[in-house]
């Protein structure tokens, strides 16, 4: 059987204390001990998540596997089992919408080597049917794009990676041909699972136990290879595409001391796709720990990390980090749908796992995470007053089409203070309070996706 990549192996879990309350528990309903895995968001409302019963070392899962979803935005979660008379390693759930949603699974029951296999749900899980893939390896992901475009990748045969591609949902596959795909260098080039991969639109990105990266721009139809800069012992570990094809890719250091499971380190590198040049150390200050769930916020240059016990955001793809949230649990997997709406789980107890299951699903409950949506000047009309200002800052915004506008106050030195959100609009006229800001000059920052504009104030 092949080994399961999770985060078992670093991970504690421990009582919680939330800094600010920005992220609010959840309660799934899962009725053995498990481990939660990551959440997939298709909308506002609907998400998805696997969950795998776990056990004592040596064996850390058990038959039967399991999905939670909710369609109320989080306020309830519903279990239930995946898909019956089957057990085995989940490789990851991906989902397109409420109704829709595929999983992969190696199941043992038939076979000591493990059987691989595609299951689709078209009614929210009530049904699954098992999918005609011939794949004869062990299967790492799916992934659909839409309703009808989809990837499976599973480990080589020889030096060839199994990649296979649909474009009717799932009810037929096309294998990579030999020359759409650069060669593994040997059977022992495993792919890893359980979401081990970035994607966007069209583009995917997965990593290998040899730390090379798999890199595909049109869903699938061409592969070519992405070697990351690493050094020493570092290990590639969950690469994340955002919608502008910036790859964000964490480099794991095990500790130097084997019996502190947290002298670890790590890197956060960048490379954009499009622009092929050299990868960016946008590593923060603190780089302690794990890079343990990663995410970026659609529309905007926002990205969010988890490393273990704290939470970090960049509203500038990285360049500046501020800390979210800081806990004594450790939150794994994390994914936002928008600035305002993100879930994230709790790792599992590697010493008493039954009794401490982590099966914790938390949503984001702080203020949106909006950066500068756009760096091009704003052909608006905007007033804002009075200035100086003491208490409220009014602001007022006219723009020739309706636009979602983020609104962000700094100081002179970078620092953001507030940030807000509205509705797509022609015309705003919002109030702020700033009297909790301290004296001193400002700059208020508005921006939607035609552009950007920057207004000194001072607040006395």
């Amino acid at each position: 059987m092949k080994r399961v990549i999770t985060l078992l192996l670093i991970s504690l879990c421990s009582g919680i204390i939330l800094h600010a309350q920005k992220w609010q528990k959840q309660f799934p309903a899962f009725t053995k001990a498990s481990q939660s895995l990551k959440v997939d968001i298709v909308d506002k409302y609907n998400a998805w998540a696997l969950a795998m019963p776990i056990a004592d070392a040596p064996q850390y899962f058990l038959p039967g596997n399991y999905y939670t979803r909710t369609t109320d935005g989080g306020e309830t979660w519903v279990t239930n089992a995946l898909p019956s008379g089957y057990s085995g390693d989940l490789s990851n759930l991906t989902a397109i919408s409420a109704d829709k949603a595929w999983i992969g699974l190696q199941d043992y029951q038939s076979d000591t080597n493990g059987v691989a296999m595609v299951f689709r749900t078209k009614d929210g899980g009530q049904n699954w049917e098992k999918l005609n893939l011939q794949l004869n390896s062990y299967i790492n992901m799916v992934h659909f794009f839409d309703e009808n475009d989809g990837i499976v990748m599973g480990d080589p045969i020889g030096d060839e990676f199994q990649i296979f591609t649909t474009s009717d949902g799932g009810d037929t596959w096309q294998q990579v041909p030999s020359q759409d795909m650069p060669k593994a260098i040997d059977s022992g080039e495993l792919g890893l699972n359980f979401d081990s991969y970035g994607t966007n639109a069209n583009s995917l990105v997965f990593d290998t136990y040899y730390n090379r990266l798999f890199v595909t721009r049109d869903r699938g139809k061409h592969w070519g290879i992405l070697e990351p800069s690493i050094s020493g012992e570092g290990l590639t570990w969950f690469p994340h595409l955002d919608e502008d094809n910036n790859l964000y890719l964490p480099l794991y250091y095990p500790p130097k001391d084997t019996t502190d499971v947290w002298g670890a380190t790590y890197m956060l590198q960048k490379y954009n796709l499009d622009d092929d040049t050299s990868w960016t150390d946008i590593t923060p200050v603190d780089n302690k720990y794990y890079v343990s769930g990663f995410s970026s916020i659609p529309d905007g240059p926002t990205i969010v990390m988890n490393t273990v016990f704290k939470t970090l955001v960049s509203y500038d793809r990285g360049v500046h980090w501020l800390e979210l949230s800081t806990t004594t649990t450790p939150f794994g997997f994390m994914s936002f749908y928008d600035s305002g709406i993100g879930y994230s789980v709790k790792l599992p107890d590697l010493t008493d796992r039954l009794n401490n299951p982590c099966d914790e699903f938390y949503k984001y409950n702080g203020s949106p995470l909006t950066g500068l949506i756009h760096q091009k000047p704003l052909d608006a009309q905007i007033s804002i007053g009075p200035n100086p200002v003491m208490s409220v800052l009014n602001i007022n915004v006219k723009t020739a089409e309706a636009q979602h506008y983020a609104i962000l106050i700094h100081d002179l030195s970078g620092k953001l203070f507030k940030t807000m959100e509205t509705d797509k609009l022609s015309t705003i006229g919002v109030s702020v309070n700033v009297q909790d800001l301290p004296a001193g000059a400002y700059t208020l920052s508005i921006s939607c996706q035609t552009g950007s504009k920057t207004i000194p104030f001072v607040k006395q």
